[in-house]
């Protein structure tokens, strides 16, 4: 399957800019995931690449041809929406032979073609029924049937999955990433779940106001985000956040001082990143004396709202048993995985872990950026 590429897609509507200067290369077979908030401008690009929107600037290229004046039919691109869209007054096989019907495709290759793809996804026992027969996870699969069918270039898909329950868009990311595996075909995904895309992508690119912010294995971009806002955009709870100051080598926030191994080659006001699952409570005297404002259960974790002086944050721990509410105790955090911004940007640390993927599992080190001085108050 070929690449797809965007370059420098600027496009507005009215008054509003919507996309800014695009930048972004799918490579052969990745399954690449658009992520950020609603009205970031990741569907417009997705329409962009599929022909369904016209862009003010810039160049599409599928493979190495440029697409820019062919019509959405031309650019043999497969597009899954968020409704279905599937036709109610047609049977199943009648709604995955659309495309092939369009490009007049015999009978018998048709037939073969319809019932190669459905068993595939597994609803070859579905094709004499009509979508109202259907669960919405069998309707979501039907559509991407449609889709395969005609054996894209690319394969598009906008948030395909929001329609569906908790439990069922779980096993159906499973399913689609599988899929997308087997086929290898050239896939691009539009969602605003983090979880989603942290689970099914190769790469994700991160949106925000028409820019994008960073490109990157879901890990690199989880573990090394380059600003505030991606920072703040992956991990549930979000990551917690505090207003520091940095001198030299020496970090002070929360009136407590630390120290990094090197100095940066900034100073003065910076922000500090710490994410829930790295603050611990403590059972010495070691760490800082919080109060426990709110505990949330969530079965396997809990996750507490914490309180010290003016600053209120998160921990997520994990266990049967957790503090109660009101009860003071005392925290740490693991001083590997704090973060240090400064001006949005992240200057800490600066070490880059070069990831090796085999599959999905992650390979390599984090950095130990910073050194425990001292739990004084100054």
């Amino acid at each position: 399957m070929p690449s797809v590429k965007l370059q420098n897609i600027w496009k507005s509507f009215g008054k509003t800019q919507v996309l800014k200067g695009i930048n972004l290369e799918v490579n052969d077979g990745e399954f690449m995931v658009l992520l950020g908030p609603s009205g970031s401008g990741k569907t417009t690009a997705l329409r962009t690449v599929a022909g369904l929107e016209e862009q003010d600037a810039g160049h599409v290229w599928i493979g190495d041809k440029l697409v820019d004046d062919l019509a959405p039919r031309e650019r043999n691109i497969a597009m899954v929406f968020q409704n279905y869209a599937l036709y109610p007054h047609k049977t199943v096989r009648e709604n995955i032979e659309m495309p092939l019907r369009a490009q007049k495709i015999s009978k018998d290759v048709m037939a073969e073609s319809v019932a190669d793809v459905a068993k595939r996804l597994e609803i070859s026992d579905l094709l004499d029924r009509y979508p109202r027969q259907l669960s919405g996870g069998q309707q979501q699969r039907v559509a991407l049937a449609r889709a395969l069918v005609r054996r894209p270039s690319a394969f598009l898909l906008d948030e395909p999955l929001s329609n569906l329950d908790a439990k069922l868009r779980v096993s159906a990311r499973t399913f689609l990433k599988s899929l997308q595996k087997e086929m290898k075909i050239t896939t691009i995904y539009v969602t605003h779940d983090q979880a989603e895309a942290m689970a099914m992508a190769d790469r994700i690119a991160l949106i925000s106001e028409g820019a994008i912010q960073q490109v990157g294995e879901p890990e690199r971009v989880y573990f090394y985000p380059d600003n505030v806002f991606v920072a703040g955009f992956l991990g549930s709870p979000s990551i917690n956040f505090f207003d520091a100051r940095l001198e030299g080598h020496r970090l002070t926030f929360l009136g407590h001082e630390f120290s990094l191994k090197d100095e940066l080659d900034v100073s003065g006001e910076v922000t500090v990143g710490i994410r829930p699952e790295d603050v611990s409570l403590s059972s010495s005297n070691d760490g800082l004396q919080a109060k426990v404002l709110v505990v949330e259960p969530l079965g396997h974790e809990f996750i507490l709202t914490l309180k010290i002086g003016s600053w209120v944050f998160k921990s997520r721990i994990f266990g049967r048993e957790s503090p109660a509410p009101g009860e003071n105790v005392r925290v740490t955090w693991d001083q590997q995985a704090i973060m240090v911004f400064h001006q949005g940007k992240r200057v800490w640390p600066r070490l880059e872990v070069k990831h090796l993927r085999a599959g999905s599992t992650f390979h390599g080190t984090k950095p130990k950026p910073l050194d425990y001085v001292a739990l004084q108050h100054r």
